[in-house]
C-alpha cells in the first residue's frame, strides 16, 4: 500500500493462480476496513496478475474505495463497485495484515506493506 503526501493512496494485490481453474475474489479486508465487490473478480486458470485500488481518505482515516482496475489475468467486470463497512486508520507502521475472501468460502491471508512515500511499494498475497 503507497500513501503519498497529497493524502491518496493505492493498494496493489499481485495474485497467481497456479490452479486449473478460474478463481473469483469476492472481497477483503484491512484491519478494520471490510469491503465487498458487487461482482467478484476473476482469476483466470494458469495466470498471474493485479488488483489495483484507490482508497478514500478523509481526516486520516481510510473509509472505502475510490477506483478499482485489475490487470494481466486479473479481470474486473465493468461497473463493479465497492462497497466498505469499518474504517481503517492512516498510519506508518511497517506492515497491516489483512485477508483477500474468495468466493467459494475460502480466504488468503494478505501481508501489506507500506510506503508511506510517494512510490508504490507492491504487496502481494
Amino acid at each position: 500500500m503507497s500513501i503519498s503526501s497529497n493524502g491518496s493512496a493505492e493498494l496493489i494485490i499481485n495474485v497467481t493462480n497456479p490452479t486449473q481453474e478460474s478463481l473469483y475474489i469476492s472481497g477483503f479486508s484491512i484491519g478494520g476496513l471490510t469491503c465487498t465487490f458487487s461482482s467478484a473478480i476473476e482469476v483466470k486458470a494458469n495466470s498471474q496478475g493485479a488488483l489495483e485500488l484507490g482508497l478514500s481518505i478523509s481526516n486520516g482515516v481510510i473509509t472505502g474505495v475510490s477506483s478499482l482496475s485489475g490487470s494481466g489475468g486479473v479481470e474486473v467486470s465493468q461497473g463493479t463497485t465497492v462497497s466498505c463497512t469499518g474504517r481503517l486508520m492512516v498510519t506508518y507502521m511497517p506492515a497491516l495484515s489483512g485477508r483477500l475472501y474468495l468466493s467459494n468460502g475460502l480466504w488468503i491471508q494478505l501481508s501489506i506493506m507500506i510506503n508511506a512515500g510517494t512510490n508504490a511499494l507492491i504487496n502481494y498475497g
